[in-house]
């Protein structure tokens, strides 16, 4: 079974084609073709791309991986002018 990417930059490159180039595609989705690039570099998408994909941004936390059972704490010294 294969499952559907929801990476914007792979939605939005699998719609770049010898039909469909970034002047297109950035055009069909309402932003510029510079916006489209940068985000295509790696900036992160906004509202009109995630709308235009059908994607939401969510963000998500969680515990890190520690070696003990212990709690990760950061020990924070003071800075010396």
């Amino acid at each position: 079974m294969h499952q559907q990417s929801h990476d914007p930059v792979e939605l939005l490159k699998k719609q770049l084609n010898a039909d469909c180039n970034q002047a297109q595609l950035a055009d069909k989705i309402g932003i510029s073709p510079q916006y489209l690039s940068e985000i295509l570099r790696g900036k992160p998408p906004g509202g009109a791309v995630l709308d235009y994909l059908g994607l939401e941004r969510v963000i998500t936390y969680q515990p890190k991986v520690t070696d003990s059972a212990e709690p990760a704490t950061r020990k924070r010294g003071r800075r010396r002018a």
